[in-house]
């Protein structure tokens, strides 16, 4: 999947009400797929002043937010304009049950992947019908009824695109009985992933590990195929300074979600270090031996500008040797000749999977970063066996 889209609605505009003396009694309800993923959502009723703005629930305007293979996406809007004493969905808990109820439905239409019409015409004919199972009402009424596949204009690489939509429906009726005019706009992002699979990008885009992170460049929401992972600043108390992330993934491994918290976690860094061994003395003549250069690797984890943990991962640690020669007996340090971090910053997991960090660049310029999950995983950052290795992009805030 290597195009990420998330679906807003922003507001109503009623340039006039079917309703001759009152304000209409505004019921919406729909669906959104990307043939992959698909969400269903339904609206609690407002009643629209005329010549004014209406606005959603802040907690409600996120509708959809999933991923597709091609740069398009399906919507399906419907509104009626309700008698007053008519039943509808109202609360909170049972708005998230008929939307739940919608998505599943959509994904047992044959061909919904092709995002059809025929296919697209058949999430329509549903959302009513699952609506009656939790309220009784006349749906007479309808103010709007759309269904369409929205493309996407051409998209920049790793950069969340806004698709301002704009839904116009009216009638004119020439006894002025059933009259109405409305405005529902939509807010459509889209952000192009070439990393994970799809068409080649215009111009070069490459991914390079990214060393010497920060916290911040960690902290986000990040998704990708099957895996969201949230990353937060583990809490300290107030006189201490922030030095841990709090990690949540969330994976869907065979058809369920496994949720997995990692509490407190230090960035880590692999690093290939060679060493010019102490020489020891061969015999009593004070003549000493000498010694290859040995390199080892260490995985280091920062606990503080100026505190940091060692593990050694292959090869042994090279320790300060007492060393006694004829003329003098001293300590020696052994030689660093050189030390390189190998690959990208990284955590380590409670559920054996590494996060392993990379910035991603457009024609050369750090467009975003990435995060690498690979689980199970090595202490050398390599997958173990069949396991799971995607790229997650950090989810787009909502948009203003």
């Amino acid at each position: 999947m290597s195009y990420h889209f998330d679906v807003f609605l922003d507001r109503l505009y009623c340039a006039d009400p079917e309703s001759v003396h009152s304000n209409d009694k505004f019921a919406l309800a729909g669906a959104v797929t990307t043939g992959a993923n698909h969400a269903g959502f339904v609206m609690p009723t407002m009643t629209p002043p005329q010549h004014q703005y209406s606005y959603f629930p802040p907690d409600l305007m996120h509708i959809f937010s999933g991923w597709s293979a091609e740069p398009r996406i399906g919507l399906v809007l419907q509104a009626w304009d309700l008698d007053l004493n008519e039943g509808w969905v109202e609360n909170s808990d049972t708005i998230k049950e008929v939307a739940g109820k919608i998505a599943d439905a959509i994904g047992l239409i044959p061909g919904i992947g092709t995002l059809g019409s025929l296919a697209i015409n058949a999430v329509a004919v549903g959302i009513p019908s699952i609506i009656d199972l939790f309220v009784s009402w006349d749906e007479n009424d309808v103010l709007l009824d759309h269904r369409t596949v929205v493309e996407m204009p051409p998209l920049t690489p790793h950069t969340p695109t806004p698709v301002p939509y704009v839904v116009h429906f009216s009638k004119s009726d020439p006894t002025g009985q059933s009259d109405f005019e409305y405005r529902l706009y939509l807010k459509i992002t889209c952000q192009y992933n070439p990393l994970l699979g799809g068409p080649t990008a215009i111009g070069p885009v490459t991914e390079q590990p990214l060393q010497n992170s920060t916290l911040n460049s960690w902290v986000g929401t990040w998704e990708g195929p099957d895996v969201e992972v949230n990353i937060l600043v583990a809490e300290t108390p107030h006189y201490v300074i922030p030095q841990d992330l709090r990690v949540t993934v969330a994976e869907r491994v065979n058809g369920q979600t496994v949720t997995t918290i990692t509490e407190r976690v230090s960035i880590s860094r692999l690093i290939v270090e060679l060493f010019q061994p102490v020489a020891q003395p061969a015999s009593g003549n004070g003549v000493v031996s000498s010694f290859t250069p040995t390199a080892h690797m260490v995985r280091v984890q920062n606990h503080g500008p100026r505190a940091e943990s060692r593990q050694v991962l292959m090869g042994a640690e090279f320790n300060p040797v007492a060393v006694s020669t004829r003329e003098t007996a001293h300590v020696a340090e052994p030689v660093k000749l050189s030390s390189l971090q190998f690959q990208g910053d990284y955590l380590m997991l409670d559920n054996n999977a590494s996060l392993e960090i990379y910035q991603i660049r457009h024609n050369g310029t750090v467009v975003k970063h990435a995060l690498r999950y690979r689980r199970p995983t090595s202490m050398f950052l390599s997958v173990l066996g069949s396991g799971t290795d995607v790229m997650l992009l950090r989810k787009p805030l909502m948009p203003n």
